[in-house]
């Protein structure tokens, strides 16, 4: 994992978020729903759309 992604995220989000990242490429606002206060699924749904 490169640098800057280690200083935005947590290893715990990471982790309890993956699958909340991979779904916010086919379903964007899902993990803005089930994980609001969570950086790494915010930053996979902006990528989604």
């Amino acid at each position: 994992m490169s640098e800057m992604n280690q200083e935005m995220f947590t290893q715990e989000d990471i982790e309890k978020n993956k699958t909340m990242a991979g779904l916010a490429y086919l379903i964007f606002f899902l993990p803005l729903v089930a994980a609001p206060e969570s950086k790494f699924g915010k930053f996979h749904a902006n990528q989604g759309l």
